[in-house]
């Protein structure tokens, strides 16, 4: 058993008429997030304890049990090996972020998206970012010198960004709320009007990383920008994350982000493919400046 391999063991001691063995893992800290196939769930435990054997850096072994569903982004999961503790440290892009796996959002595949919009920032520009998570954009902007204004609707998301500004010492760069991301840009823009923000003046970028439903709140740009005073502020750059499952992607991105904001896109857009997450189906991010006819 210690000369083997996890998928030698899983191989020889599994029905042989399964497709599929899966020994794959997404790391989370001390933890290991397992996808197991229906056919694979009669097993699951001892798979699981095969993981944990084979992993030394490896405490808890959780399985997803149903997908994303909740307002939250959190998911169902089920402990099938280790210890059970779901409080993780992850090192991510220069910052530590401490959280509770099974509580809040955390995908350790878009590192590399955390790290392609952070590098966009520049330096005196602000940034909304309107589902923050627990704050693998809001952070290592604020490492870089950048202001934040970094909001999430899940309290518990809430709580570990809050956590995670003091953890890193980025407090003067952030200004955390709780709230829906629907009405954050709003109530920001509102406390810049009455001078009650942060000295920090207006934002110049929006992150809006929900892929399932971001798209949907486009509309609350629609008019945002109509008064005298907000007139002179900025046009913010958005950057918004999306599923689109084609069969032109591109277009079928472009076309939803316009439906929802009323209006057609400029020429200062991009679209980028973040990853494949299964057959036909992308993770996109749109980024364009917000148009002046939606905005005003």
């Amino acid at each position: 058993y210690d000369s083997w391999s996890a998928e030698d063991i899983l191989k020889a001691a599994l029905p042989a008429d399964l497709d599929e063995v899966t020994t794959a893992f997404e790391t989370v800290g001390h933890l290991a997030h397992m996808n197991l196939r229906h056919e694979q769930l009669p097993y699951r435990f001892f798979i699981g304890q095969v993981i944990l054997d084979k992993n030394k850096a490896i405490r808890t072994v959780v399985n997803k049990t149903k997908n994303i569903a909740s307002e939250f982004r959190v998911f169902p999961m089920e402990v099938i090996a280790g210890d059970g503790d779901t409080r993780c440290e992850v090192r991510e892009n220069g910052c530590r972020y401490q959280f509770d796996f099974a509580k809040v959002y955390w995908n350790s595949r878009l590192h590399t998206e955390h790290q392609r919009l952070v590098d966009l920032i520049q330096p005196d520009e602000v940034v909304c970012d309107m589902m923050a998570g627990v704050g693998p954009f809001a952070l290592p902007i604020a490492k870089n010198g950048r202001r934040v204004y970094a909001n999430d609707l899940n309290p518990e998301s809430y709580a570990a960004l809050t956590q995670n500004v003091v953890l890193n010492r980025v407090h003067n760069h952030v200004q955390t709320y709780n709230m829906d991301g629907g009405a954050v840009v709003a109530h920001v823009l509102d406390l810049v009007d009455r001078g009650e923000a942060p000295n920090w003046g207006p934002f110049h970028h929006v992150i809006m990383n929900l892929p399932a439903t971001a798209i949907e709140f486009l509309g609350v740009f629609r008019g945002l920008y109509h008064s005298e005073a907000r007139r002179k502020y900025p046009l913010p750059m958005i950057h918004c994350h999306c599923f689109s499952k084609g069969p032109d992607y591109d277009l079928d991105v472009r076309q939803r982000a316009e439906h929802y904001l009323g209006g057609a896109l400029e020429e200062e857009t991009t679209v980028h493919n973040v990853r494949n997450v299964s057959p036909h189906k992308e993770m996109m991010c749109i980024s364009f400046r917000l148009p002046r006819a939606v905005a005003y």
